[in-house]
């Protein structure tokens, strides 16, 4: 899958199953509910940036509230 655009793009584009509704604590009035999705960019093996060997594989996502 090919993912272009802005976070606001791709989010909007997300199926309905992507989205999970997690608390982000409570406040106030009561608990802070709010829907997330994340969504798997790349992978990256740190070696090739010149990091130390042995750290495995590196993820970048696009996490959406």
């Amino acid at each position: 899958m090919s993912v272009s655009g802005t976070a606001e793009k791709i989010a909007r584009e997300l199926p309905a199953e992507s989205w999970m509704r997690l608390s982000a604590g409570n406040g106030t009035k009561g608990p802070r509910l709010y829907d997330w999705a994340y969504l798997e960019l790349a992978d990256l093996d740190p070696e090739m940036v010149g990091a130390p060997p042995g750290l495995g594989l590196w993820t970048r996502g696009l996490l959406v509230r």
